[in-house]
């Protein structure tokens, strides 16, 4: 198992604060966007225009949006070489989400990961699933006024 296998799960070593958002529009594309150019500065990301036609591809085949007002935008890609991750929290819900319960989205967590990466794409989603199993986490993350407040709370191994 490599670094990057054993760190999949581990949210604090993946998200840099800098790739924390607080977003400040109101339609899904200019959420991705904001969320793709964070992440595009990242070393791991070699080619963002690939990126970025791979994050809005994924869209067209089904929305991320997962319900609870959470998405969960994602690609693997061979222009990719590391598991990366961006968090945007929405100031204004993003009503034109298309989200599978029809709730508008608040928090969205952007990963890119390599074209064989998929075991740690898998491990950091339940990661980040995991700390929405408490209730009050949402509102938390929502109610955040930094982005040290945001890390640290999704750095919480104690959810």
């Amino acid at each position: 198992m490599n670094t990057s296998d054993q760190l999949a799960g581990d949210i604090s070593k993946i998200l840099k604060q800098k790739n924390i958002l607080f977003l400040d529009c109101v339609y899904k594309n200019d959420a991705l966007d904001m969320l793709i150019k964070s992440l595009s500065a990242e070393p791991e990301i070699s080619d963002s225009e690939d990126f970025r036609k791979g994050i809005f591809y994924r869209e067209t085949l089904m929305s991320t949006g997962i319900g609870l007002g959470i998405a969960v935008p994602h690609v693997r890609l061979d222009s990719i070489s590391d598991v990366v991750m961006a968090v945007g929290i929405c100031q204004t819900p993003l009503t034109d989400y298309d989200s599978i319960d029809g709730s508008p989205v608040q928090i969205v967590f952007m990963i890119a990961a390599g074209k064989e990466q998929h075991p740690q794409y898998l491990r950091l989603l339940a990661s980040i699933s995991r700390h929405f199993k408490d209730s009050g986490f949402k509102q938390e993350l929502l109610e955040s006024k930094s982005t040290a407040e945001v890390h640290n709370l999704l750095s919480s191994n104690s959810r």
